[in-house]
């Protein structure tokens, strides 16, 4: 296949790349969180941690926009 070059970054961090890219987005933009599903914890190598999307985006939210108060701020889990 001829694949195009496109432009893009590679985050590893997935708080890093959370808030990365909520600060690229422009006016009109979509900033889709996918691929973890509304769990509360990752997994490396046998060790758990407790790590939240959900609670990230919160924390950001809360921070951007601080007269939202985080009980204001909901997110679907559609």
């Amino acid at each position: 296949r001829n694949i195009p070059d496109v432009k893009y970054e590679k985050i590893t961090d997935r708080e890093n790349a959370i808030i990365f890219f909520f600060f690229i987005a422009e006016k009109d933009d979509i900033v889709l969180i996918a691929g973890k599903g509304d769990e509360d914890y990752q997994e490396f190598n046998g060790y758990r941690i407790n790590f939240s999307d959900q609670a990230i985006v919160k924390s950001w939210a809360h921070e951007k926009y601080k007269e939202i108060s985080k009980d204001k701020v909901k997110l679907d889990k559609g």
